[in-house]
């Protein structure tokens, strides 16, 4: 989820610096914005024309600290009852 507004934002960041710089007879807007396997953002236009906005996606981050123990859970069901096990050697007297 944070992907998707992260590339949302950086899609109308780069749209308002496209629109600024580009003189356009009809406004243009977004059909589609999507992040490719080499992690760039490709934006495509609603006049067919595709942005690509380069690397968006950084390394993998560290890993955090554990989280707080949750909850104890609700009871589950009574499982079957398991197979006779084998019978013990003889004990002592």
């Amino acid at each position: 989820m944070k992907k998707r507004i992260l590339a949302v934002l950086l899609a109308l960041c780069a749209m308002v610096a496209f629109c600024a710089c580009e003189e356009a007879a009809e406004p243009v807007g977004i059909n589609n914005i999507e992040l490719n396997e080499n992690g760039e953002l490709i934006i495509t236009l609603s006049n067919g024309e595709n942005k690509n906005l380069g690397v968006v996606v950084g390394d993998k981050g560290d890993t955090g600290a554990t989280g707080a123990q949750g909850p104890q859970g609700e009871k589950g069901d009574k499982g079957d009852t398991g197979a006779t096990g084998a019978q013990g050697p003889q004990g002592e007297k």
